[in-house]
């Protein structure tokens, strides 16, 4: 295969003239190469080109439009637009001709909207699916193809979920994976599986503590973390002192009591309880003084729905929790942050 290599050993100095059939000329003012150089540049009404090439385009500042010589006159280039071609359930955006026709297949990215329960087939292969509604529903993967995706793009309200299940095969190595409002993600085939890919999480966390001393007795008691520092998502109940995220995943969590006032040797315990049931727990045999501060954190599984944790403590005898009277650093308190979704 043969190349043409342009090659330019000189240069000169030169003036640009609007007398050429190209858009800017350059003619050199003493020797060296002279060359024309393809860029669309601009004039007036009166300073168009004076005998221009046919097809020439420039922008006509006087009249604020791109024009062009169309060997007779000079013609301006109407003003276009976008909008959105709609064939059957796909809303294809496409872009306007100058005559305000759309212009169906220029340029698009399909687009499904759902709002229920539904099974979807290869016609939504390579297409993205927007999933609406105000009540949680199931979407079903039709089966894989390799190289091919599908893009979700979660907008429901009032924290609706939805859950993504293939037909056949596993996603992300599970049997269904669960989109919350405001998420998005892209789920691709390798002919057997599907897996997920550019995974926009919606951000959940809070963080609340104790803001007075909390006399307890003996036996377990509910900590009564009453003040929220921050809550994305307003799911920390101050009243019965859960936290009952509506979004799927895994959760950081972790926590600490203080204990004061422990002046005989005793056993203290901390349990971190989901659903009523012990997660993690610390006990300490502690053999008298002042205070003891009792740490905990745990990845936690929580659906999105149901689940909740809360703190419950204790010892052999009556104990007061602490809280620094208010003020940080907070000696009590309970934190959880989402950082997955599977």
């Amino acid at each position: 295969m043969a190349l043409n290599t342009v090659k330019f050993s000189q240069f000169a100095n030169g003036s640009y003239s609007n007398t050429t059939n190209q858009l800017v000329g350059v003619t050199a003012n003493s020797g060296g190469t002279n060359f024309k150089l393809p860029a669309i540049t601009s004039w007036t009404t009166s300073g168009r080109p004076i005998s221009p090439a046919t097809g020439l385009l420039g922008y006509n500042t006087s009249l604020g439009q791109y024009e062009y010589w169309n060997g007779v006159a000079w013609v301006q280039v109407a003003a276009g637009g976008s909008g959105t071609v709609t064939s059957g359930v796909i809303n294809q955006t496409a872009y306007y001709a100058a005559t305000g026709t759309a212009v169906s297949g220029l340029f698009g990215y399909n687009q499904n909207q759902i709002s229920s329960t539904s099974t979807l087939t290869s016609a939504y292969f390579n297409t993205q699916v927007l999933c609406t509604g105000s009540t949680g529903y199931v979407v079903t993967l039709p089966n894989g193809d390799d190289n091919n995706y599908i893009d979700f793009n979660v907008l429901t309200t009032s924290n609706a979920l939805v859950t993504i299940t293939p037909a056949s095969g596993t996603i992300q190595g599970q049997a269904s994976f669960v989109l919350g409002s405001g998420e998005s993600c892209r789920v691709y085939s390798d002919a057997t599986n599907w897996w997920v890919e550019n995974l926009t999480l919606t951000p959940v966390n809070f963080s609340a503590y104790l803001s007075a001393n909390q006399g307890m007795g003996g036996g377990l008691t509910v900590a009564a973390i009453d003040t929220i520092t921050y809550d994305i998502g307003s799911f920390f109940n101050t009243s019965t002192h859960r936290y009952t995220p509506l979004y799927p995943g895994k959760y950081q969590v972790s926590l600490a009591v203080y204990y004061n006032g422990v002046t005989v040797p005793d056993v203290y315990e901390v349990y971190l309880f989901k659903n009523g049931s012990t997660i993690i727990s610390q006990i300490e045999d502690f053999a008298g003084g002042t205070s003891i501060q009792i740490s905990l954190s745990a990845l936690v599984s929580l659906n999105g729905t149901t689940d909740y944790i809360d703190i419950e403590c204790g010892g052999q005898t009556g104990f007061t929790l602490y809280s620094a009277n208010g003020a940080a650093p907070y000696l009590t308190y309970f934190q959880a942050t989402r950082i997955s979704n599977f």
